[in-house]
Order: C-alpha cells, then sequence, then structure tokens
C-alpha cells in the first residue's frame, strides 16, 4: 500500500496540497453555515471533503496519462468496463459526495441533478485540457454518474428520504444544475468529437503460449486492465507473426505485432497515444522520451544513431539507422511521438548486420547506369543501402531520378557489379 500511495503521489504531485488546502476551506466554511443555522456543519465539511477528493485526484496535473484535446472516447456501456479496476475506482470516488449532498440538501433528486452536471463538467475538462493528462472516456463517466447514483441512495437511506424544511436551499441548486448542463452541452457540441471504438473482428485462435505472451505485452503497454484480442496468425518467409488488438474492456486501444516464438514487438499502434506528457514537450524532451521507450521496449537499438525531427502537427518523429563502412544496414526502428509526447505508433526490423560484399562501383558510375537505363532523367539524390536481392544482402544504391515528364522514379544499382537491379528481385 505505501508503494502504490507513494506512486500516486508521484504522478500527481499537486493531489495532495489541493487536497489539503480544499478541506480546510470547507472546514471551515462548514463551521461559519453551521453557526448561522443554514446547514449542519458536519455535512457541509464532508461534502468539501468528497469534493477535494475529486477535483485533487480528477483535476490536478499527472505526470504521465492519455489527454487528448477536444476528443472524448464514447464506447457502449458493459459490465466488464464497470467492474475494471478503472471503473470501480471511479464509480468509489463519486460514492462520499453523492451521500454527502444528500445530507446538505436533503433532497435525493438535486443531488442527483447537481451530480450529472458535476461529472459531465468533468469529463468535458478533460477533454479540453490535455494538459491535465486525462482521457474523456464514456465509460469513466458512466461508473462516476453510478457512484453519485449509489451515493445519493445511500443518503437517502441515512435521512429516510426525508425533506428538512429547515434547509433553506430550494430553487438555487436547480437553477445551477440546469445553466451548467446547458453550458457543458454548449461547449460539448462546439468543441468535443466523439471517437466511436470500431467493433472488434471474430477472434482468431491461439495456442495457450501465444495466449500467455499476447496477455503480458498488453498489460506492459497498458497496465492491469490491458486486454487483448488476436486478429491474424500470418506465416511468411519463414516467420510468425501475431497481429492481435489491444483492448482495455470492450474498447480497442491499439494494435501490436509479435515475433513468435521471441515475443518480440515489431509494430504498434496505439489510440489514443500512450502516456503524453501534461504539458507540450519540444526536441530535447521527445528524444529523452524516445529513448526510455526505446529502452522499454526495443534496447537493441540504442547503439544505432538516433535522428528527431518535427512533423506536422506538432509531432516528433524518432528514427534509429546503423551504417557500416558507409552502408546503410538493415536494423532498424521508427517512432511517433505526438505533441504531448504520447507514444504513436512504432516498427522495428531486428535484423543481424549481414555479410556484404566489398563496394567497388562509387556513386557517379552507380549514376551512369541508372541514368543509361533511364534516359533523359536526372538523379536527384543517392543512398548506399543494403538490401536483399534474391537469397542474399547486397549494397545497393539507391537512386532518385527527376521525372522529365513523368512520375519520380527510384532505381538501384548493385554497388559491387554496376549492374541495374529490377524492383521484382528485391525482397
Amino acid at each position: 500500500m505505501p508503494g502504490v500511495i507513494g506512486a500516486f503521489l508521484w504522478a500527481q504531485p499537486y493531489a495532495l496540497p489541493v487536497f489539503g488546502g480544499l478541506a480546510v476551506v470547507f472546514a471551515v466554511l462548514g463551521w461559519l453555515l453551521g453557526r448561522a443555522g443554514r446547514a449542519r456543519w458536519w455535512a457541509v465539511f464532508l461534502l468539501g471533503v468528497s469534493g477535494a477528493l475529486v477535483v485533487a485526484t480528477s483535476l490536478t496535473p499527472a505526470r504521465a496519462g492519455t489527454g487528448s484535446f477536444g476528443m472524448c472516447r464514447v464506447a457502449v456501456p458493459s459490465v466488464d468496463a464497470t467492474l475494471s479496476t478503472a471503473g470501480v475506482l471511479g464509480l468509489a470516488l463519486f460514492v462520499p459526495i453523492g451521500l454527502a449532498a444528500v445530507l446538505v440538501f436533503r433532497r435525493f433528486w438535486i443531488t442527483l441533478a447537481l451530480g450529472v452536471t458535476g461529472v459531465a463538467a468533468l469529463g468535458l475538462t478533460h477533454a479540453l485540457v490535455p494538459a491535465l493528462g486525462r482521457a474523456c472516456d464514456s465509460d469513466l463517466l458512466l461508473a462516476n454518474l453510478l457512484g453519485v447514483l449509489v451515493g445519493a441512495v445511500l443518503g437517502g437511506v441515512a435521512t429516510g428520504f426525508r425533506r428538512d424544511t429547515e434547509v433553506r436551499f430550494r430553487r438555487t441548486p436547480w437553477v445551477v444544475a440546469a445553466a451548467g448542463l446547458v453550458a457543458v452541452a454548449t461547449l460539448t457540441a462546439v468543441l468535443v468529437r466523439p471517437a466511436v471504438d470500431e467493433p472488434l473482428p471474430e477472434q482468431a485462435s491461439a495456442s495457450r503460449e501465444q495466449e500467455d505472451l499476447l496477455r503480458e505485452t498488453a498489460r506492459r503497454f497498458l497496465g492491469p486492465d490491458g486486454g487483448h484480442q488476436l486478429r491474424e496468425v500470418r506465416r511468411a518467409d519463414g516467420q510468425t507473426l501475431l497481429i492481435a488488438a489491444l483492448t482495455t474492456g470492450t474498447a480497442n486501444r491499439g494494435i501490436v505485432h509479435l515475433d513468435w516464438p521471441s515475443g518480440e514487438v515489431t509494430a504498434a499502434e496505439f489510440t489514443p497515444p500512450l502516456t503524453p506528457a501534461a504539458a507540450l514537450v519540444d526536441a530535447t524532451a521527445a528524444k529523452d522520451i524516445a529513448i526510455r521507450r526505446a529502452q522499454s521496449y526495443f534496447p537493441w537499438v540504442l547503439g544505432a544513431e538516433l535522428r528527431v525531427t518535427p512533423v506536422a502537427g506538432g509531432d516528433f518523429s524518432a528514427s534509429w539507422r546503423q551504417r557500416k563502412d558507409g552502408v546503410l544496414l538493415p536494423l532498424r526502428a521508427d517512432l511517433l511521438l505526438d505533441r504531448n509526447g504520447g507514444l504513436v505508433q512504432f516498427s522495428t526490423a531486428r535484423t543481424p548486420t549481414p555479410d556484404l560484399c566489398p563496394v567497388t562501383v562509387d556513386q557517379p558510375r552507380a549514376e551512369a547506369a541508372a541514368t543509361a537505363a533511364r534516359p533523359g532523367r536526372q538523379v536527384a539524390r543517392g543512398e548506399l543501402v543494403a538490401r536483399r536481392v534474391g537469397e542474399r544482402w547486397t549494397p545497393l544504391w539507391a537512386l532518385g531520378l527527376v521525372p522529365a515528364g513523368a512520375g519520380p522514379e527510384q532505381v538501384f544499382v548493385d554497388a559491387c557489379g554496376g549492374q541495374v537491379v529490377p524492383e521484382s528481385e528485391l525482397r
């Protein structure tokens, strides 16, 4: 338990001071209202502490999360999602505030109206403030609403569902709830777009060992709630590839490609991006994040050269490449981060360094062979790469030709013999 609490406080460093500060404020407010005879001070204090807990856990910035501006995941409600760890915690978080609200207002329906407004406002905040590191999620919002309902019922049972005529709350809560719902609905309609989960296809069959590997991989990326669904077992060139969807409850969270039986993840894609930072990142921070991802998922590439470049929309692309004697080797890893540092996708090729014939053809000679094979064109760029030609790895000059009234073209020239290699022979 101390380890769990410590991990939470590290992930949300502002949670404890915010909770403590709000609890003190509501203690003073409850005492003042109690002295004025407008409410029971202990009930106001309980409501304040419950609200402070919600604010501290849900509205303070997290070091890592899954926030995305203007996006809210919408899924068909399911028992599995409600009974998941996140669902149960989301429900339990709102039970105290529902209970305390009934004790303060002594109005069951007012509590539900204010609860619906508050939960909707919380989801809208998560959708519009990605710096919080939270994802707007219909499953979590439903769990929060169930928590309010359970708490309100418990409060009603505790008070016998009796109104207290001495408590002077009449129209104000209804006005606040109605105005809040109108404001939330308007902002949601204008700024938030739903991300509807695609239904998962029929699950392919897998051995027990493969199921164990897929389960471990899903939890590695998504935590204890991570699930999987095998989509395809692909066999080609003596390699077996497991292609599986990553899930949380019934929601599709991405897809992974695993090499079998090594268990190496050769490619992955995540929706929404995996654990973005609480704020926008620059190129330096993106490079640090990319290195940490590589250390976790493909450490064998760390000896290669890393290049991080900005791409459209503020995202960052990280690429690892390795060269030997000027030849670009087949070992590679490519990773895409969003502007908050969240992992969008990656792909790798863990290919051992092949034995290559000595390079005897320089670039000018290769360009001459390419332009002779494609008259009327000029070479715009060239790079020495290792490619498989038939069953043999060969250094090739990959030359990009500038079109002369036609489309661009790439020509490959054998760097050992000087002849043009047809693309049909490349693997």
